[in-house]
């Protein structure tokens, strides 16, 4: 007498493949997506820093010269190379000075909500574009 066993195939259907593609594919954008709005803003804040820093060269400088006329980042010894921010004296005087960090390549495209970092000597933060409370960190 033979015995018949019966023997089951486990395999996934196509239509299972094809939803399970599917799933990854929209956690696979959706994750994407937030990783590079993290970027951006790491980005942002390297910026905050690094206008942080030149405020802080600003203030040493205007300790040893009596003034913030003349002031540069070379004098100072301010590294910007950065590839998403270049920072920029835009004006000094005697008493004042306001200076920048301005969107370059990648991070001109990807922020468009904040654009260029600006600070002054009163350490007041502002931007060209949005809104301050955002942008800052």
């Amino acid at each position: 007498m033979e015995c018949m066993v019966k023997k089951y195939q486990f395999a996934f259907t196509l239509i299972e493949l094809v939803i399970v593609l599917a799933v990854v594919c929209v956690l696979t954008c959706t994750a994407y997506s937030n990783y590079q709005n993290y970027v951006v803003k790491a980005h942002r804040v390297n910026a905050a820093i690094a206008l942080m820093n030149l405020a802080a060269g600003m203030e040493r400088y205007y300790n040893n010269n009596h003034s913030y006329r003349g002031a540069s980042l070379k004098n100072m010894r301010i590294n910007d190379n950065s590839d998403f921010y270049r920072l920029k004296i835009t004006s000094e005087n005697d008493t004042a000075y306001l200076i920048e960090a301005i969107p370059v390549g990648m991070q001109v495209k990807a922020d468009k909500k904040c654009g260029t970092l600006i600070l002054n000597q009163l350490g007041e933060e502002s931007v060209s574009k949005g809104n301050t409370i955002y942008c800052w960190p």
